[in-house]
């Protein structure tokens, strides 16, 4: 009986010193701004991406890549199947889908961008709620103060912002 008592009593002096723990926890008002810099760490990644994405060429397998979005997107719109490519497609299309109506809204329609690079412009977008979501789950788990660090480190990477579009 009375190891139950000091259990009780150990758990609620812990309970108690929880909230002292929190206030000592915040650095330099940083826990409560967190959020702020995150999303405005994210807006100058998006900024900065739709300003460069012109700059990234084309990879291996982009010609593959770009042929099964089109014939996905032609499926998707007229009904019809283009034989020639439908032998070469290997993986999931949504994200070639998506890139093929990015090409046909901004360069095919609007001439923003160069057919290459209005096919990388969704992978910023992606990117930035990859991080966004990275950050909830990691403020989720532990705190904000940590998943401010995982999404800064990653922001600050030099590699994750020149590889970023090299998946197409």
């Amino acid at each position: 009986m009375k190891n139950t008592k000091k259990q009780f009593a150990g758990e609620s002096r812990k309970a108690e010193s929880s909230p002292k723990r929190r206030k000592n926890a915040v650095w330099f008002g940083l826990h409560a701004r967190t959020e702020w810099f995150v999303f405005l760490g994210i807006a100058v990644f998006l900024l900065a991406s739709i300003l460069i994405v012109d700059d990234y060429g084309m990879n291996i397998d982009s010609q593959k890549n770009f042929g099964e979005g089109e014939m996905n997107l032609n499926y998707i719109l007229t009904g019809r199947v283009d034989q020639g490519v439908l032998q070469w497609q290997m993986h999931g299309a949504f994200i070639f889908i998506a890139a093929e109506a990015a090409k046909r809204i901004l360069h095919d329609r609007f001439h923003l961008y160069d057919p290459t690079a209005a096919r990388h412009i969704i992978l910023p977008f992606l990117t930035a709620f990859f991080l966004g979501f990275l950050f909830y789950f990691v403020k989720r788990r532990w705190s904000a103060i940590q998943g401010f660090v995982v999404v800064g480190l990653l922001l600050t990477f030099p590699y994750f912002w020149g590889h970023r579009t090299c998946l197409f």
